[in-house]
C-alpha cells in the first residue's frame, strides 16, 4: 500500500516539477484579417448619451447618429500541448502576441438616404461626420487614412436640413480588393418639423 502511495506522490510531484519549468514561447502565428460584414445601428445622440433607437422611436433629426461596426473573420492556426502523463499543463506566462495582416483595406464609408414615402435615393455622406474617440468631428472623407485596426464609427447627421421624416439610412464600405460591404438602418421616424 506504501508503495502504491509512494508512486501515485511521485507521478504528481514529477508533474509539478514538469509545470514549473517555464518552456520557451512558441512563435506567434501570424492572424489575416478580412473584413466580411457590416453591422449599422442608427442612434439618439440627444443630451449626455447614445441610445439605440428602437422600432418605433421618433426623434428630432439633428440628434441622429449612426454606427458602424465592421465584421471581419480571423483565421489561425492553434496548437495543443499535453503533457507526458496525459494532464494538461496549467501555465501562465507573457508571450508576444500575433502580428495581424489585413487581406482588405477600408478605403471609403459611403452614407446613402432612402426617403420611404417617394422610395427616392441619395448619396449624403457629406451631411455627416465621424466622431473620434477624443470628441473631435472629421468628415469621412478625412478617413481616407483610417488605421487598418479601425473596425468601428460613430458618425453624427451635422447637417439636417430637408431628411425625409422616415427614412432608412444605407452605408456602404468599400475595401481595397473591390469589395463593398453594406447594410441598412430600420426605418427611422423623425419628429415633424413645425
Amino acid at each position: 500500500m506504501n508503495k502504491i502511495i509512494v508512486a501515485v506522490f511521485g507521478l504528481y510531484a514529477l508533474q509539478f516539477m514538469s509545470s514549473c519549468i517555464i518552456p520557451e514561447c512558441p512563435e506567434p502565428k501570424p492572424l489575416v484579417i478580412t473584413y466580411n460584414g457590416l453591422e449599422v445601428k442608427g442612434w439618439n445622440t440627444s443630451g449626455f448619451q447614445n441610445i439605440e433607437l428602437e422600432h418605433a422611436d421618433s426623434i428630432d433629426k439633428c440628434d441622429f447618429g449612426i454606427s458602424i461596426k465592421v465584421l471581419s473573420e480571423a483565421k489561425e492556426i492553434s496548437t495543443i500541448r499535453t503533457s507526458s502523463f496525459g494532464m494538461d499543463q496549467a501555465i501562465a506566462w507573457s508571450c508576444p502576441g500575433p502580428d495581424y495582416h489585413y487581406s482588405n483595406r477600408i478605403l471609403s464609408i459611403e452614407v446613402l438616404l432612402t426617403d420611404v414615402v417617394t422610395s427616392k435615393t441619395d448619396t449624403i455622406t457629406n451631411r455627416f461626420k465621424a466622431q473620434t474617440y477624443y470628441g473631435e468631428k472629421l468628415s469621412l472623407s478625412d478617413l481616407s487614412a483610417i488605421e487598418p485596426e479601425q473596425s468601428y464609427f460613430r458618425l453624427a447627421l451635422t447637417d439636417c436640413d430637408s431628411i425625409p421624416n422616415i427614412s432608412i439610412f444605407s452605408v456602404n464600405i468599400n475595401l481595397d480588393s473591390g469589395n463593398t460591404v453594406s447594410n441598412e438602418t430600420e426605418q427611422i421616424h423623425f419628429l415633424k418639423e413645425e
